[in-house]
C-alpha cells in the first residue's frame, strides 16, 4: 500500500507498506552427521610435551538457506541446502617452567562445500545484482607460535604469531560477461580477509607490589585481499595499543587505554557490496574499505563486593 500527503505544501516521502501475498510454502529437510575428535598428549616430563589431535566435523544448513531464497508463484522449490565439511588437525611442542612458557603448533585445515554468493551494487539502477552461488574448498597449512618470559617479578613479555598459507582449492567457474561466456580460474588464490602473517608482542611491567601494571601491545597484519580474485589488496599494517591497571584498594581497579597510540592507519575489509568473488574496484584509484579506528582513549573503573 502506498501513499502520499500534502502539508503545508510539503510533500511527504512516499510510504511503503510491505505484506506477504497469503502463500505459504513449506519445507521438510532432514540433516544428519557425525562429528568426532580423536587427541594424544605424551609428556617427556612435568615441563615439556608433545599432543596431537585431529577432528573432522561440519556445519548444517542455517535458516536463512529458507528465508532468501527468491521465491513466486511459479518457482516454488528451494533446492536442499548442502552440509559443509571440514577437517581439522594439529601437532605440536609445548614446554613450561617459573620463567618461561612456550607452544610451537603446526595446523592444518580444509573445508569443503565452501559457498560464495557474489553481490555487485549496479551504479546505474541503484540495484544489488546476485550472481550464480559459488561453491569450493580450502586449504591451509600454518605453524602458531606462542610464548612468554618471565625473567623477574616486574616485568614479563608475550609472543603470539601465527604463520600460514590459507589458499581456495578448485575455485574455478564461468562467468557471463556481456553475454558471452569467460572461464575464472581462483584456484591457489589467498582466502579473502586472511593474512599469510600475524604477530602481537606484549611487554608488561608489574610495579608498587604488582598494584600498578603498564602494558604495551604491539600487533602487526600482513597483507589481506579484499576478494577471491585477489584483485584488490589490503596492505599490512602495525598498530600500537597502551594500557594501565592501578589498584587502588582490595576491591577498586582503575584502567586506563590508549588504543592505537601512533594513529596507524589500516584496512581491514573491503567493499563486499562490489563483489567478494571478483569485486569492480579492482584497478580504481579510490574504494570503500573498513579502516581500524584513530587514536583514542578509555577510562574504566571495576569495584569487587
Amino acid at each position: 500500500m502506498q501513499q502520499e500527503q500534502t502539508i503545508k505544501g510539503t510533500t511527504l516521502p512516499t510510504s511503503a507498506m510491505l505484506t506477504g501475498n497469503g502463500q505459504f510454502f513449506d519445507y521438510e529437510h532432514t540433516f544428519s552427521k557425525v562429528g568426532w575428535t580423536i587427541g594424544e598428549n605424551y609428556q617427556f616430563n612435568d615441563q615439556s610435551g608433545l599432543f596431537a589431535r585431529y577432528t573432522p566435523t561440519f556445519r548444517l544448513p542455517s535458516l536463512s538457506a529458507y528465508t532468501t531464497a527468491n521465491l513466486t508463484t511459479t518457482n516454488t522449490t528451494v533446492s536442499t541446502p548442502i552440509v559443509q565439511t571440514m577437517e581439522l588437525g594439529e601437532i605440536g611442542y609445548k614446554f613450561a617452567n617459573k620463567w618461561a612458557d612456550a607452544y610451537a603448533t603446526g595446523f592444518w585445515t580444509k573445508y569443503n562445500n565452501v559457498s560464495f554468493q557474489n553481490y555487485v551494487f549496479d551504479p546505474t539502477t541503484s540495484t544489488v545484482l546476485t550472481s550464480q552461488t559459488l561453491y569450493a574448498k580450502t586449504r591451509t597449512y600454518g605453524l602458531e607460535l606462542e610464548g612468554g618470559l618471565f625473567p623477574v617479578e616486574w616485568f614479563d613479555v608475550t609472543v603470539n604469531s601465527t604463520l600460514e598459507n590459507p589458499k581456495y582449492d578448485g575455485l574455478t567457474f564461468t562467468d557471463n560477461v556481456s553475454g558471452k561466456p569467460v572461464s575464472r580460474d581462483y584456484n591457489g588464490n589467498q582466502l579473502v580477509r586472511v593474512p599469510k602473517v600475524s604477530i602481537r608482542i606484549v611487554p608488561g611491567f608489574n610495579l608498587f607490589n604488582q598494584r600498578l601494571r603498564l602494558q604495551a601491545a604491539w600487533e602487526w597484519e600482513g597483507s589481506r585481499y579484499v576478494d577471491t580474485a585477489n584483485s584488490v589488496i589490503l596492505p599490512h599494517y602495525d598498530v600500537l595499543n597502551l594500557s594501565a591497571r592501578l589498584a587502588l584498594s582490595e576491591h577498586f581497579d582503575v584502567y586506563g587505554y590508549v588504543d592505537n597510540a601512533t594513529n596507524s592507519f589500516g584496512l581491514t575489509e573491503g567493499n563486499p557490496r562490489q563483489g567478494e568473488v571478483q569485486s569492480t574496484d579492482a584497478g580504481a584509484n579510490t574504494f570503500i574499505a573498513r579502516p581500524i579506528l584513530g587514536r583514542s582513549f578509555r577510562l574504566s573503573m571495576m569495584y569487587r563486593f
